[in-house]
């Protein structure tokens, strides 16, 4: 999975005008990017400025995105893959984007109601590894602080209708579904560490996949040569690099 879920830059991406070498950042949008190419927000990261807007809650819709550095209009995001979304919003450090958003969510007061996060700088977001509170010798609580970041492991599923269970739609290179090597398109997702996936929300299944990075889940899938398990694997991305900011993570219907 991901959203992109995926943190302090945004997204690794691509063909932007940006020079080699340069850090690309994002605002602290965690969004998901489904299948007909509509953008929702998973939440906001505390220190970005999407958070700083103070207008932006989880499952507002966001339907375009300006960059004056880029364009001198908004650019719609209906219709784009997540990777098109993505490279809307990163872009260098302390340049500016601003959001077309709508509200969608009928328990909320405008719901159905368009709404503008204008001038929000891009920048890194510094986000807490897991460290103990404190020393369990000073008497003090040493649970350890849990960094808010969640993340996947670059499978995204498509949900159908007549199926109980999700399907693989993709596999997102530098992620560990794909580094596996043994997951195929197509296949169907029964269980996530053990729990049936049967006839489960997009939102329950990303819940039990996603977690803090480098934490590990192992999954059960059903294809062509049966039911296997995929053990271990490790959510966030391989190999070092920075993890995005936004799940990757689970496309939906």
């Amino acid at each position: 999975f991901d959203t992109d879920s995926e943190f302090p830059p945004l997204f690794q991406c691509s063909n932007l005008s940006v020079m080699p070498g340069d850090d690309l950042v994002g605002i602290g949008l965690a969004i998901e990017v489904s299948t007909q190419g509509h953008c929702r927000v998973l939440h906001t990261v505390v220190g970005g400025a999407a958070h700083g807007c103070g207008k932006i809650v989880p499952g507002d819709a966001l339907l375009a995105v300006l960059d004056p550095e880029r364009a001198p209009e908004y650019r719609k995001t209906e219709g784009l893959d997540f990777n098109e979304v993505k490279n809307l919003i990163i872009g260098r450090p302390g340049s500016k984007i601003s959001l077309k958003m709508k509200r969608n969510d009928p328990l909320l007061v405008g719901n159905g109601e368009e709404y503008l996060c204008e001038n929000l700088f891009r920048a890194a977001i510094t986000v807490p590894a897991l460290v103990p509170s404190s020393n369990p010798k000073d008497g003090a609580d040493p649970r350890p602080v849990i960094s808010s970041v969640q993340e996947g492991v670059g499978i995204l599923l498509d949900f159908k209708a007549d199926s109980d269970y999700p399907n693989v739609s993709s596999l997102v290179p530098g992620r560990a579904a794909k580094a596996s090597g043994k997951i195929e398109i197509g296949d169907l997702l029964v269980k996530v560490g053990g729990v049936s996936t049967a006839k489960k929300p997009f939102q329950d299944i990303r819940s039990l996949i996603a977690g803090t990075p480098g934490t590990t889940v192992s999954l059960t899938f059903e294809g062509k040569r049966g039911l296997y398990e995929v053990n271990d694997l490790v959510r966030g991305s391989l190999g070092g690099s920075n993890p995005t900011e936004v799940f990757i993570f689970d496309n939906m219907k």
